[in-house]
This record gives C-alpha cells, structure tokens and sequence, in this order.
C-alpha cells in the first residue's frame, strides 16, 4: 500500500469515526427509551442473542450465537453448531451485573495501532502525515469511550461429573434481564445481584463517612468536675 493510500484511509477511517460518533450520540437516547418500553413475554421459544465466555470455550465466543432454554437445559448455538449446553437441574449459582462495551473506540483504537506496510523514516513528512492520522484516530476513540454499549451480564455456575464451571453471557439489558427471569423461573434459584452489592457498599461507606466527619466535628466533651481530694 502506497503512502498516499494510507494516509487517505486514515483520513477516511477518520471522518467515518465522526459521523459514528456523532450518530450514536443521538441514538444512545432511543435506544435507551427503547429498553425501558420494551417487555417481552416469557416463553419457551424466547431466544438470546449473547456473547458467552467459558473454560469450556476457545476464548470467548462472539457473533451470531443464541441461547435458548430447550426442555431441561440452557443451549447456546453458532449458526451451525451446538456450543455449550448446560442441565438447568445442574445449576448452582445464577449471578447478575451490569458491564460496558466500547465497540466504537475498539475499531478505531485497532485502525490507528495497525502496522504500516510502509516504513518511514523519522521526523520526514510522509511520517508526520501518516502519525497525524493515527492520532486523529486515537482522538476519536477517547470520544468514542463516552458512548459505551450497555451491557447485561449474565453468569451462570453448574457442577457436574467433570467439576464445577462458569459461563458468562453477555447481552443486551432487555434480553437479560427477560433471560435471568426465565432461568429463575427454571431453577427456583434467586439471582445474586453484584451491581446491587457494590451500590449498597458505597452507600454504606459514604453513611460511614459522613458519621467520622460529624464525630471529628464535635468531639465529646470531657468532664471538668474535680474530685473532693482537687486542691485549689
């Protein structure tokens, strides 16, 4: 790839980054009021659409995978294969909380750390040309880092005659939040909700702050009542 070519790629890297950036602005909102709205009914036939990390798993499976509950178990598939199954009757923990993706600044990070087939020598123009595009990416992807993808995480603990193991399932909030209600309805198990613990940690730990600052504030008052054997 020639100078030229790259330098236009970055540029056009650049202004596509933009016109992301600025349009996920203004569906962030729609999205969300979409989420809020949305309450889709519980039933066998409900399928999710995730991202499912195991140590059964080559690494985390991303793409068109779904999950669904078929009679006793939780079956994730690709588009031709069986992933991962897990025996509802098997599980033991069912653990929820709440994580971000930053998709856009992911691309963009990618596009401006990725090798030059070129080589160009220090300080010439074709060099400052080539790092003023990379840093034009760079900067896209800081803003790209205000406008993450919210994510639902849904981790699920089973044992079987091979040990205990995990599954994390990554997807959007309204599928699960319907996917951690339709697996408590399966097992009876009460989810474990650690978005929930780590506000009620801050809370207690600002209540715990908030009582030190009051107590160094007005400190108690010793007695200065003498005793009968005091001499003036």
């Amino acid at each position: 790839m020639t100078t030229g070519n790259w330098s236009s790629r970055i540029r056009g890297y650049g202004t596509l980054a933009l016109m992301v950036t600025l349009t996920m602005l203004g569906m962030s909102l729609v999205v969300e009021a979409q989420q809020v709205l949305e309450r889709p009914p519980l039933n066998n036939d409900e399928v999710w659409k995730v991202n499912v990390t195991s140590a059964l798993l080559p690494g985390k499976m991303e793409g068109k995978l779904r999950a669904k509950i078929e009679a006793d178990r939780l079956v994730c598939r690709s588009v031709n294969s069986t992933i991962l199954e897990i025996p509802l009757t098997a599980i033991t923990r069912i653990t929820r909380d709440s994580g971000k993706d930053y998709p856009v600044a992911e691309f963009l990070m990618g596009v401006a750390t990725h090798p030059s087939n070129e080589r160009h020598t220090f300080g010439t123009k074709e060099y400052r040309k080539e790092m003023a595009g990379r840093a034009m990416l760079v900067a896209f992807a800081f803003v790209g880092l205000l406008f993450p993808k919210h994510k639902e995480v849904v981790l699920v603990s089973w044992k079987d005659e091979s040990g205990e193991h995990d599954a994390e399932f990554r997807l959007g909030r309204t599928q699960g939040r319907t996917m951690l209600r339709k697996l408590q309805q399966e097992t009876g198990l009460e989810p474990r909700d650690l978005e929930m613990e780590r506000r009620d940690i801050e809370k207690g730990k600002k209540e715990l702050r908030r009582w030190m600052k009051k107590k160094s504030e007005h400190p108690p008052q010793r007695s200065q009542a003498g005793g009968p054997d005091d001499k003036s």
